[in-house]
């Protein structure tokens, strides 16, 4: 989950990998969604640890999500063509994934994993 989180941040995010697909937002929902996925079982637990930590854990996820959502319709899969997101919400993303995978790390040494 921590990986795939620095990896949307620090790699995807230069759509290297998706250059001719022009798909990065999907990628980003997708991969966001499968990292959720893998934090729902540990959420309860978290939960009874540290309630703050697990609020700002489904906060951090929340928050990436909100961020792409401009550039997706509900219902559908396609996504805005990463190439039509500008600069400024790219950085948006970065910061939402980053502060996604801090969250993820404080979740594990809250577990002690």
């Amino acid at each position: 989950m921590i990986g795939l989180a620095n990896e949307v941040g620090a790699k995807k995010i230069s759509s290297e990998e998706e250059t001719w697909s022009d798909q990065s937002i999907l990628i980003f929902r997708e991969n966001w969604a499968g990292i959720y996925s893998q934090y729902q079982p540990f959420a309860s637990t978290i939960a009874k640890i540290n309630p703050r930590l697990h609020e700002m854990c489904e906060s951090a996820f929340k928050s990436a999500m909100a961020v792409i959502e401009p550039f997706t319709t509900p219902n559908q899969v396609a996504t805005t063509p990463y190439s039509q997101v500008g600069m400024a919400d790219r950085r948006k993303i970065v910061q939402a994934t980053n502060r996604l995978r801090t969250m993820l790390s404080e979740g594990r040494r809250a577990l002690k994993v």
